[in-house]
């Protein structure tokens, strides 16, 4: 938390893994930070590793609402000079959407139970989110309580995206089977 009041919050997000694993027609393979191997996709690897470390700065209204999301841009000139190809274009693409890190960032913090937590707790949130020529992606949020330390509480997180129907998008590009982010 780098500021707080009555008018709302201001949140300063650090990646410290990234995850994506996708079986598309002519693509198939994953990537972990945290698991590195010699199976995995290499366009994966260039574009998201560069993500791990990197920051963010999130403003919130007093509820809970994304007001604007600052510090992305970094990120995604990271990653656009470590990766080519689709992914890195894609996934850099909507980086630099206002509207994408608007969405991105409010999915984040749909993390809150709106009740009081102890360290174990777990919960889930679910949401459809529209994913242009993808179509519409479900998306599930598993939560749990890791760590509690005077006014710091450590949350982690899995995210599993799925495609709301198994036919192909219209423009026959690749689709991405499954994205997961820790925090």
């Amino acid at each position: 938390v780098e500021s707080a009041g009555s008018d709302g919050v201001k949140l300063k997000i650090t990646v410290d893994r990234a995850r994506m694993e996708t079986d598309a027609m002519m693509m198939a393979g994953s990537f972990d930070s945290d698991a590195r191997n010699d199976d995995e996709l290499l366009e994966f690897a260039d574009v998201l590793e560069p993500m791990v470390g990197g920051s963010y700065t999130a403003e919130l209204d007093a509820d809970g609402k994304v007001i604007r999301v600052v510090g992305v841009d970094k990120l995604a000139e990271k990653m656009s000079a470590a990766g080519s190809g689709q992914v890195a274009a894609q996934l850099v693409q909507n980086m630099t959407n206002e509207q994408y890190r608007a969405a991105l960032a409010e999915s984040i913090f749909m993390l809150y139970p709106n009740r009081r937590v102890k360290v174990g707790d777990k919960w889930s949130r679910s949401l459809v989110r529209k994913a242009g020529p993808v179509g519409e992606l479900n998306v599930k949020y598993d939560y749990q309580v890791k760590s509690i330390k005077k006014d710091r509480v450590v949350v982690s997180f899995a995210a599993q995206l799925s495609r709301a129907s198994d036919t192909q998008a219209d423009t026959g590009n690749p689709m991405i089977k499954s994205i997961d982010f820790k925090k």
